[in-house]
């Protein structure tokens, strides 16, 4: 019997918060962050942010779910669903 070892690609663990989120949000991450594009639930893309600041005023969306695609250095992209109150 032979046991096959899987290697893992290391995932980037990538946080939105406070999720729900009424006015700033914040992310953080272990790997340097680059891009965050934001969609409405309709899938229309709202905004593209760089990570130059450490947070977003998102007081100016109406409330809902919006799925944010952010983008790390490596090359890795995870989407973040995010509720705005």
């Amino acid at each position: 019997l032979t046991h096959l070892s899987i290697s893992e690609e290391k995932l980037s663990a990538i946080q939105a918060y406070p999720n729900p989120v009424e006015d700033w949000l914040m992310f953080s991450s272990q790997d340097q962050l680059l891009n965050a594009t934001f969609f409405d639930s309709k899938g229309k893309q709202i905004e593209v942010l760089n990570f130059q600041q450490k947070g977003w005023d998102l007081s100016e969306l109406s409330k809902g779910i919006y799925l944010v695609v952010v983008e790390t250095n490596n090359g890795t992209r995870q989407t973040v669903r995010v509720l705005k109150k």
